[in-house]
């Protein structure tokens, strides 16, 4: 079988560094007392958390805002549509940190990877201005697609709250991918833990204040309690791993001018924007697809608000199989061996499997329980009963097509990745969505029906495309000789 050699492939050949046999090998003596299986799993598990939390702090918002009203519920669901789609743009291509840090790690190129989490940390302070203008014009989006003025009015405040906490989250973000990259996940998911314990104690307070002492803030106090629960979060996670462990010493060269020069940006952005681009795709075309729904009474999109934080919770326990199965294979690439890489992927297939069925499983089992937790609203927890199959059936396809999307990430397929998924997106769930919603007559149940159909497809090109590459060749065959100076 013939090594791939399309233009993606070529560019992405320019990305992997070239590994020593010494230096690999360093560097992967602590990968190998643990089996590939145990490795795999107990990095994912550890990362599910850490995003559980990411998760858990806006599912948070939307709980207790649920329980506030449904007008409530729907203005921050609607300004949640509108703000993910470019704030998970940059949310989703800082991880690119963990296929460039991942490729020096495998080949022993320790220092290298802190400048690469320079890279992310200059190109997520920059992003901060144009998504923060997204949250404070929110209201105007919202406004498009919902006539109601209570409900925009909402979703305005909960922006312009929201927006003072980027700088803390984006640099989280930065910081966990790096510590993902040398094996400190541990110290992600305490603070994690924290924070998210932290949210609910403070969302109670701030909405409902101290019994005799302080009425709250009500609805602000909500968005306000995610941003205070973000920056103690970063501050934790700062002190321990720097400042005390100081885990980053070995990994770090300090700061340097390499980090934005003209080399390290084309390969940084060559992967970031692929990676951003396919999640924008993806919140976009939920964002269009939610317009559908605002065309309708206030409760579909209060429904939908809830069916997506449990989505939130829900993804957030598989996630970390997809990146811990994109941060192995790309080491395994770094160090020259598709042959492993390719048995990381069989074997984050095999542990998603297992994840989907058991917490479908769960779900079966205690969602009306699960839907209280939202809402009390009687039309509204009819409506999401009513859409249980269509929904489980969607997320279940959309987490296999998580983990192979970060699979072709991680063998330099990224812009093939983000290629399938406009096609799903804008060729099949956008006009479904319409057929199904305004067309049918199915509302909220052929929304997830037809994001389902889309998900489904995707999944098919993805399979055929990993299928098509030679897993057999050893990569160090296709890396150039030129490399990016490594700072010591």
């Amino acid at each position: 079988m013939r090594a791939s050699k399309s233009v993606d492939d070529v560019e992405a050949a320019n990305l992997l560094p070239k590994a020593s046999p010494e230096s690999a090998s360093e560097s992967n003596t602590r990968d190998s007392v643990q089996s590939p299986l145990g490795a795999l799993l107990s990095m994912a598990v550890q990362l599910s958390v850490n995003q559980m939390v990411r998760r858990v702090l806006l599912v948070t918002d939307t709980a207790f805002l649920g329980h506030l009203g449904t007008k409530e519920l729907a203005g921050a669901a609607l300004a949640n549509l509108w703000i993910n789609v470019p704030f998970n743009f940059v949310q989703y291509a800082i991880p690119a940190i963990t296929i460039l840090g991942s490729h020096a790690y495998g080949a022993g190129h320790h220092k290298e990877i802190g400048v690469w989490l320079q890279t992310s940390i200059v190109f997520a302070l920059a992003a901060c201005l144009p998504v923060g203008l997204v949250h404070l014009f929110v209201g105007d989006l919202v406004g498009l697609s919902m006539r109601d003025d209570e409900t925009i009015a909402f979703g305005q405040l909960y922006g312009d709250v929201l927006a003072t906490g980027l700088i803390p989250r984006y640099l989280y973000a930065c910081l966990t991918a790096y510590f993902a990259t040398i094996n400190v996940v541990q110290s992600a998911t305490s603070t994690s833990i924290v924070a998210m314990a932290l949210n609910v104690v403070l969302n109670q307070v701030f909405i409902y204040g101290i019994q005799g002492t302080w009425a709250g803030v009500g609805f602000l106090g909500s968005p306000l309690a995610t941003v205070v629960s973000s920056c103690i979060q970063l501050l934790l996670f700062v002190v321990y791993t720097m400042g005390w462990r100081r885990y980053h010493l070995p990994y770090w060269g300090g700061w340097t001018r390499v980090a934005v020069d003209r080399e390290h940006w084309k390969k940084f952005l060559a992967l970031a924007l692929p990676l951003g681009a396919s999640s924008a795709v993806d919140w976009a075309s939920l964002t269009v697809a939610g317009m559908v729904l605002g065309t309708l009474d206030p409760a579909y999109s209060a429904a939908n608000a809830v069916l997506f934080g449990l989505f939130g919770v829900v993804y957030a326990c598989v996630s970390g199989f997809s990146a811990a199965t994109q941060i192995f294979m790309a080491r395994s690439i770094g160090v020259g061996s598709m042959p492993e890489a390719k048995a990381f992927l069989l074997l984050g297939i095999y542990l998603m499997a297992v994840m989907v069925t058991l917490l479908l499983s769960v779900l079966v089992a205690v969602h009306t329980a699960v839907f209280r937790l939202w809402t009390s609203d009687h039309a509204v927890l009819d409506l999401c009963q009513g859409a249980l199959l269509p929904f489980a059936i969607c997320i279940s396809l959309i987490f296999f097509r998580f983990l192979l999307s970060s699979s072709a990430n991680a063998v330099e397929l990224s812009r093939y990745a983000l290629l399938v998924n406009n096609a799903g997106a804008w060729l099949l769930f956008i006009p479904l969505t319409y057929l199904c919603v305004v067309e049918w007559h199915y509302a909220l149940r052929g929304y997830w029906a037809a994001n389902a159909v889309g998900e489904f497809v995707k999944i098919g090109l993805l399979v055929s495309r990993l299928a098509k590459l030679d897993w057999t060749v050893q990569t160090r065959t296709v890396v150039p000789a030129s490399q990016i100076e490594v700072v010591r």
